[in-house]
């Protein structure tokens, strides 16, 4: 719960719509935020976050990581990340974004670019419309 108030914030700070849990074609994505671009023709630029609390839920968890945005990025606690180093487990973290936390704070982890996706101007109104309908009637 910590770790999503304070994405909230993020998201609030950068003036960005959020929405939780937001259904993805191949699930269920932790949280999504969205902004309009302004300097690219007013498109929205979409973010995915993949919340990891527990080794478990990294390795097994059933919604995976839904990774749909234009950027697209693991947030867990440091501990965890520590964890997955020392259990060498760290190939799902190949190539994707990382946010780890502690203390209050994010740390972004990423080698490079966060993964990237090339999504179509259908599919990020998609995925806004379906953050507006789960934020408007929590579906």
């Amino acid at each position: 719960m910590e770790i999503e108030e304070k994405l909230k914030a993020k998201a609030i700070r950068e003036s960005k719509r959020y929405a939780f849990e937001v259904r993805v074609p191949n699930g269920i994505c932790d949280f999504v935020t969205t902004k309009i671009d302004f300097r690219n023709h007013n498109i929205p630029w979409v973010t995915c976050y993949e919340i990891k609390v527990s080794f478990s839920d990294y390795q097994h968890s059933e919604n995976g990581a839904n990774f749909l945005g234009d950027e697209n990025y693991y947030v867990m606690p440091s501990e965890l990340l520590e964890e997955i180093l020392s259990k060498n487990a760290q190939g799902k973290l190949q190539g994707k974004g990382l946010y780890t936390y502690k203390d209050g704070r994010f740390y972004k982890k990423t080698d490079g670019k966060a993964y990237q996706c090339k999504l179509s101007l259908e599919d990020k109104w998609l995925l806004m419309d379906r953050m507006i309908m789960k934020s408007l009637y929590n579906e």
